[in-house]
């Protein structure tokens, strides 16, 4: 299994590859819109090409939700924002979404704000590890 560093430096390496960059302009706290130019075309690209290089499944129902911005209008707090236990989960792999100005007033459109590099590095090496168990279950 890739360590944390591993990881970093071939996602760092796809978004350089994705987005036209120099690699050194990309560090583990960059924000992939606000500080890389991505777009959400651009998220899908990346989502794939990280699921090439590492041979695992990063979509998912959270992924696929974030990427679009859609949440369930009938969950949100005053038909607005993302209910605080949402936000809670997203936390967990969003570290960035901690520095919101209100995490009880958050409209799903600001997540893109808060995607990382470090975010994707915790994606994948969840997914890595989920999959690395796996085959040692099926293994044995």
């Amino acid at each position: 299994m890739p360590d944390k560093q591993e990881i970093f430096s071939a996602i760092q390496a796809c978004l350089a590859d994705s987005l036209a960059l120099d690699p050194a302009e990309i560090k583990m706290d960059s924000r992939l819109i606000e500080d890389l130019g991505a777009d959400s075309l651009d998220f899908v690209d990346i989502i794939f090409s990280l699921e090439r290089q590492f041979s695992i499944k990063l979509k998912s129902a959270e992924v696929d939700s974030l990427l679009r911005a859609d949440f369930d209008g009938e969950r949100l707090v005053e038909n607005s924002f993302i209910p605080r236990e949402d936000v809670d989960r997203l936390l967990e792999w969003l570290p960035a979404l901690s520095q919101a100005p209100d995490l009880n007033r958050l409209a799903p459109f600001e997540l893109f704000n808060y995607i990382t590099t470090e975010a994707l590095v915790l994606l994948v090496e969840r997914r890595v590890l989920a999959a690395t168990d796996q085959d040692v279950t099926i293994a044995t």
